[in-house]
This record gives C-alpha cells, structure tokens and sequence, in this order.
C-alpha cells in the first residue's frame, strides 16, 4: 500500500476512541496522548481520556527508548494489531515530545529502517512504494 508524505503531514487528529471505533489495518492515524506504563521493548501504552492503546516504535536492538508516565505526546502512525495483546496498536512513524522535539522512526513511504537491505528473505520488499 502506497502512502504518501503529503496524507502524513495533511492528517487530522483523532481521539483514541475515534481511531478504535474506526481501525482500518495500515490506516495512518494521528493522536496525542499521555503515556501511561510500559509493556514492553518499545511498546507503551498511551491514553488520552477517551481511552487507551498501545504505540510500538521500534525494536530494542534498532534503538531503545525510556519515556516516563504522564510524559504527553503525539504520534503518527499506521494502524496494526499487537501480536501479544491483540489489541489495536499504533506502529509509530514520528513522535513529539510536549517540549516540541520530534523523534523520526520510519517514514510512511517504504519498509522501516530496521527492516534492513534487500536480502534473498526480502524479495517481498523488492516493489515497495
């Protein structure tokens, strides 16, 4: 599924419950919230008042992340289900801290970087775009 640059930045943004009630798998999606525990490597849970999901941002081995609960931020990102939960989460793209500064992780456009180069294995990645 292609997805542009322009559909990243030209997203509304969405409350928790408007992204469940909506869930699409690959949507891309932008929320803000709080964050509110730790499952585990990269997955946090994040809660707005309407009320919670989890946001996966990258393996630990690609690069390991320590927010604090009740840090407030926003994410954007694609829609998936959490392989140990089941639940609906979001696979981060980018992430702002409230201080403003903003964490890139993947770009919408292609496989994330920790996806690595084209291997035998990767064939299925070879048309991405």
């Amino acid at each position: 599924m292609f997805k542009s640059a322009k559909s990243v930045v030209a997203l509304a943004e969405e409350t928790i419950t408007q992204i469940v009630n909506n869930y699409r798998y690959d949507r891309i999606v932008k929320t803000s919230g709080t964050i509110a525990g730790w499952l585990e490597d990269n997955d946090y849970i994040l809660t707005d008042g309407t009320s919670s999901l989890v946001i996966d941002l990258c393996p630990p081995w690609y690069k390991q992340f320590s927010f604090n609960n009740g840090d407030k931020v926003t994410v954007v990102g694609e829609l998936g289900i959490n392989r140990r939960t089941g639940a609906v989460e979001i696979d981060v793209f980018t992430i702002t801290m409230s201080n403003g500064e903003v964490i890139t992780l993947r770009n919408a456009d292609g496989p994330p970087p920790w996806a690595g180069p084209p291997h035998k294995h990767h064939n299925h990645l070879k048309n991405w775009r």
